[in-house]
């Protein structure tokens, strides 16, 4: 009876490890260039690619001293990036509660961002022009464009050229 019980967890274990060898997501670290190396999996979720590409910074979800949106983060397809977008309320509240006073400064920290995993850099790549702009982050197009809102109209990032155009197809 023992040897059947020890032979049917021997058996168990290593099916096991076989399944979460096939299963588990493949990223290799190149140690000298500093590189993540990834396979993509076709249509994953946010959440798969945080399994993927690892977990999310806490300091990338800023919550002040007023109500904050942060749309995203997200990492990029290839685990490079992460980009996530952010705009504050700009309420306060003065005196009794039912007044509410409006704040009609921009924000400095409103915009979208990108985080660059390799260097360890955070750099905004899209600032509010004007009052209750509200940027958002949409989605990663691929891995080398982010897909965000701003005042409702939708426009396309793209990392390599610095360049950001209209949503073709709109918002």
């Amino acid at each position: 009876m023992h040897v059947f019980i020890a032979t049917s967890l021997g058996v168990g274990v290593l099916i096991g490890f076989l399944i979460g060898r096939y299963v588990k997501p493949r990223v290799v670290y190149i140690k000298k260039e500093k590189e993540k190396v990834v396979v993509k999996y076709a249509e994953e979720t946010a959440e798969n690619r945080i399994i993927r590409c690892g977990f999310i910074p806490e300091n990338f979800r800023t919550n002040q001293d007023h109500f904050s949106v942060v749309s995203g983060p997200d990492w990029s397809p290839d685990c490079r990036y992460i980009a996530w977008g952010f705009w504050q309320s700009g309420t306060s509240w003065l005196g009794d509660d039912t007044q509410v006073v409006w704040e009609r400064k921009l924000d400095q920290r409103e915009g979208l961002y990108l985080y660059n995993d390799r260097t360890g850099r955070t750099r905004k790549i899209y600032a509010p022009k004007e009052l209750d702009e509200s940027v958002t982050f949409n989605k990663w197009v691929d891995s080398g464009s982010i897909e965000f809102a701003a005042k409702r109209i939708g426009y396309v990032y793209d990392i390599a050229s610095g360049k950001i155009s209209i949503q073709e197809n709109g918002y």
